[in-house]
């Protein structure tokens, strides 16, 4: 039952976690057998996927029995890494260390989400409903969908042509 509960859309998107732009590759190392690593496997099982759901760019690795301590390691774009000791760590100390160390701020992310909220002056994308301007309140209807009045040419006689 709770299998089926962690692949519901409200719980993926319930994570709070936004990782910066600069990390690219995360990486988890721990023991299955170990007693040291019960807050890793729980990490892995609650909270990787909330945090891969929110950041789809980046690749988040584990590896299983490859190390006698359990770790996460984060890989930078500019070459540097960031190590997160995890034994004897909780579930949630483990996600507070890697908000602290790697997550953007929430005013950045409440920033990029504004920023990605649809603009109504764009218009011409079928997917987003607005295929054309005559499909907006207060604009001319196109000429496909209801017939043109006839046009006074009365400008062209006062011109003189």
């Amino acid at each position: 039952m709770a299998t089926k509960y962690r692949r519901t859309l409200s719980f993926l998107s319930a994570g709070k976690i936004h990782l910066k732009n600069s990390v690219k590759v995360v990486s988890i190392f721990y023991n299955l057998t170990d007693p040291s690593c019960i807050g890793v496997k729980a990490f892995m099982k609650e909270k990787v996927p909330q945090i891969q759901y929110k950041n789809p760019e980046i690749q988040i690795v584990s590896f299983k029995n490859t190390k006698t301590t359990p770790q996460v390691t984060v890989y930078h774009s500019n070459d540097t890494k960031t190590f997160i000791d995890c034994r004897y760590k909780k579930c949630e100390q483990i996600l507070e260390e890697l908000s602290i160390t790697c997550a953007k701020p929430l005013s950045q992310v409440e920033r990029e989400a504004q920023l990605s909220l649809p603009n109504p002056a764009n218009f011409g994308d079928v997917r987003k409903g607005q295929y054309c301007i005559c499909r907006i309140p207060g604009q001319i209807p196109c000429p496909s969908i209801t017939p043109v009045r006839n046009v006074d040419h009365s400008w062209k006689n006062k011109r003189g042509a």
